[in-house]
């Protein structure tokens, strides 16, 4: 005979898994540091949009 879980178990197993590949990435972006480059990356795309725009 085979198990069947209710939906809200597969949706709280889907979020909990959700929510531990977005931290983990989070965490292993942290643990680089700025030296990887992303943050300067992103004060490059800042300051260019501030400068492309018409106001």
């Amino acid at each position: 005979m085979k198990r069947r879980f209710p939906l809200h178990v597969h949706i709280s197993t889907l979020f909990l898994a959700l929510l531990l590949i977005v931290g983990g990435v989070t965490g292993g972006l942290g643990y680089l540091g700025p030296g990887t480059g992303h943050i300067s990356i992103l004060a490059e795309i800042g300051g260019r949009s501030r400068r492309d725009s018409p106001l």
